[in-house]
């Protein structure tokens, strides 16, 4: 059985190596950045209330997109550069459960940041429909009927999803408004 050890002089020049340098360098601002991203993205999706705001959604994927990139480029390449590490003679480089963590956060972190980045696309559309309502806005008057060009007409679409709630109470009869549950001493 292997034990590991603390605080070792750094003998063969471990921590000196441009993979392990990248990795130091670029893990941390990874975590500052995603937590950047999860702020933004808690404005954007809103989830108190009815429909989120789709234009800081996007930018929070975009954000973590880009904070999973900066944590998924050092695990792969010290993976990449692992068998050209230094090591004792006694000891075998393998892939440990570390890297096998990183990747798999990294890319939930860069699907996560996809999704969420694909909320750029409404945004654009509800751009698009404002300008369109602002160019060729309805006439009120009271003349003949015109078909309107399909370029005119504003992109029309389901309403954004609302949040699910239950107007029914589902615990009514199993409440009981007469007499207090049991306490340990009553039973």
């Amino acid at each position: 059985p292997r034990h590991p050890q603390c605080g070792l002089a750094d003998a063969l020049g471990y921590f000196s190596l441009q993979p392990v340098q990248v990795a130091k360098g670029l893990m941390i601002p990874s975590l500052v950045v995603t937590v950047l991203g999860l702020v933004v993205a808690a404005l954007g999706v809103r989830c108190w209330q009815e429909e989120p705001h789709y234009l800081l959604a996007g930018i929070s994927g975009t954000i973590l997109f880009a904070s999973g990139l900066m944590s998924l480029i050092p695990v792969a390449w010290y993976n990449h550069y692992l068998s050209a590490l230094p090591a004792p003679a006694a000891n075998a480089q393998e892939v440990g459960y570390s890297l096998v963590l990183g990747y798999l956060g990294s890319c939930l972190e860069l699907i996560g940041g996809f999704s969420l980045a694909l909320s750029l696309h409404q945004s654009c559309k509800e751009c698009r429909r404002t300008k369109a309502a602002a160019k060729y806005p309805h006439s009120s008057q009271q003349g003949p009927a015109a078909v309107p060009s399909p370029d005119l007409v504003p992109y029309r679409q389901k309403p954004a999803p609302q949040a699910f709630s239950n107007p029914m109470d589902v615990l009514e009869g199993e409440r009981s408004y007469r007499r207090p549950p049991p306490c340990d001493s009553d039973l």
